[in-house]
């Protein structure tokens, strides 16, 4: 048997005491640790998700935007933003809504209606048992959405966008029962074409908010998308193209006309179309394009090759 040099028996004791498991208190003295840690992450992600708050909202909360958007969020049918009363006096929103609308096991649609303020704080309500979410990740979707809106990038202009037609709507108002589910917004398609390499600027009128019409501006014609699901998107191509150098497209997609600039196109190009109607507009030389089905997984091929031949 091999020796051990320079060890007696109190030497062994104290090996063998050093190889047993950690103590009680050595294990509490690791969940401290651990717990630290843990909270450590808390305080950066809550330091994240202000700043980020800040950026996109801090400043404009009155222009927080209204929809009813598709949501990645498990278990959740869509996310409702909802701007909320501005004051009489100053025109500033104080206040405004995210509402999560949800289907139950029992296949039954529920809502839950959320607060959020102008200080970036958002009311203290409880989540739904039904669905395995935090009010963390509410929040972080609530501002995944308005980044994706991107708020910089679209001008405003006084003018509608593709209002209803005159003739032959009829009005629901005055009829009996609930009113229906507001209509699902899918905004990748607002960020599909924000994101092309040749818009030049994007646009929303008086009535963006309501109808889901927003403009885009490329160099030989405009698009007026929908972000609403079932809608279509309407094309009306340029006799002129837009002169634009090339490097304005190395900018950011909000930076790339001056305000000047903007003007001018608009009333070149847009002042023509303004507060047309679908009918009218097609009339006017427009073409409209029916929208891939939002579960189609080829959609943004199918919708990209509707802009290149139109480049």
């Amino acid at each position: 048997m091999e020796k051990f040099e320079g060890f007696n028996k109190k030497d062994l004791s104290v090996v063998k005491e050093a190889e047993k498991p950690p103590k009680e208190l050595d294990k509490n003295a690791n969940d401290k640790i651990k717990d630290g840690l843990e909270d450590e992450q808390i305080v950066k992600s809550k330091e994240k998700r202000v700043e980020k708050f800040e950026t996109l909202l801090e400043e404009r909360f009155s222009e927080f935007p209204s929809g009813n958007f598709l949501s990645t969020l498990p278990g959740i049918d869509s996310i409702s933003l909802v701007r909320g009363p501005a004051d009489e006096k100053t025109g500033n929103v104080d206040v405004s809504y995210v509402n999560v609308i949800y289907t139950t096991k029992e296949d039954k649609q529920l809502h839950k209606n959320f607060s959020v303020f102008s200080d970036g704080v958002m009311q203290d309500e409880k989540i739904p048992e039904e669905l395995n979410i935090t009010k963390e990740e509410l929040y972080d979707e609530m501002l995944r959405i308005i980044e994706v809106i991107e708020l910089d990038f679209y001008k405003e202009v006084d003018d509608g966008i593709l209002p209803p037609d005159k003739i032959g709507k009829r009005s629901r108002e005055g009829k009996g029962g609930p009113p229906p589910n507001p209509p699902i917004i899918d905004p990748r398609r607002l960020e599909f074409m924000k994101n092309q390499p040749n818009a030049i600027t994007g646009f929303v009128g008086i009535n963006s908010g309501f109808r889901g019409y927003y403009g885009f501006v490329f160099p030989k014609f405009l698009a007026l998308e929908n972000e609403k699901v079932g809608q279509g998107t309407f094309f009306h191509s340029f006799e002129e193209p837009i002169s634009i150098d090339n490097s304005r497209f190395t900018l950011p997609p909000s930076q790339r006309v001056t305000q000047l600039e903007f003007d001018n196109i608009m009333q070149n190009k847009w002042k023509a179309l303004a507060d047309l109607t679908k009918t009218e507009f097609l009339r006017a030389g427009g073409e409209r394009k029916i929208h891939p089905n939002v579960s189609d997984t080829e959609w943004e091929g199918k919708m990209q090759v509707e802009i290149d031949k139109r480049n």
